[in-house]
């Protein structure tokens, strides 16, 4: 659902937010257009209010996680958000986030998951090998095509090394694991539990009662992981990351 006229105050407010507080410039594509003829008429664009106040709520959990807006925008710094046609949801740089404008939409957990790729970028993707480190991973493609010959992998990619990247994950990934998981992936997902952590818990649930991932991939309380601790550290400044 595109931006009405008569929401288009609430829209004008909440970019003008992001951008006065948190440095975020959101591409508007809605307003007045004028019209062959010279008349105007309205575009909705391809954003909705709904999707604007998820953006925004996305934004200030972050900002809150992080203890300080001025943290907030040193980590992430000056980006754009837009919404193009693209399959994926978010894909983020570290000149900004690209969401996606199908009917797939957005919700808070994206927001975050997007801005921690930038997080990461913004450090020349520092935060994430920092992470792998710190877990006890490693990212070898050579070991994954090996394992893969031998028939260790399971079918769904979930097992450490049997994605397509070759990561080892050391520990429990915050929300499960899939042949597309690596450590940027990681980080993103590892920076998002830790702000929304009753979000993350049904995640992993699912595998409690699995026999094959039970142990790389279920856990009982994220607060009690080695991820988040490197979060909470990097929060804090107790974690350095050279």
């Amino acid at each position: 659902m595109s931006i009405t006229k008569a929401d288009s105050q609430l829209a004008d407010q909440i970019v003008q937010n992001l951008a006065e507080t948190y440095q975020i410039s959101v591409l508007k594509d809605w307003g007045e257009r004028k019209t062959e003829a010279g008349g105007d008429i309205w575009d909705g664009g391809e954003w909705s209010l709904d999707e604007l106040d998820i953006l925004q709520k996305g934004v200030t959990d972050l900002a809150n996680a992080m203890l300080d807006v001025d943290k907030f925008t040193s980590h992430i710094g000056r980006i754009t958000i837009s919404q193009v046609e693209m399959k994926s949801r978010g894909l983020a740089s570290v000149h900004g986030i690209k969401f996606t404008a199908s009917s797939v939409s957005i919700d808070v957990w994206t927001v975050v998951h997007e801005l921690a790729h930038v997080w990461d970028a913004n450090s020349d993707w520092r935060l994430s090998k920092a992470l792998q480190t710190y877990t006890g991973g490693r990212t070898n493609l050579l070991a994954m095509l090996m394992k893969r010959w031998r028939g260790q992998c399971d079918e769904q990619r979930r097992l450490p090394g049997c994605n397509r990247f070759g990561y080892y994950y050391g520990g429990r990934p915050p929300a499960g694991s899939d042949q597309n998981f690596n450590r940027k992936e990681d980080f993103a997902e590892s920076v998002t539990a830790y702000v929304y952590p009753a979000l993350v818990q049904p995640r992993v649930d699912r595998f409690k009662d699995d026999d094959r991932y039970r142990e790389p991939l279920y856990y009982q309380d994220y607060t009690q992981t080695k991820r988040w601790a490197f979060v909470d550290g990097l929060v804090r400044g107790t974690v350095a990351v050279q």
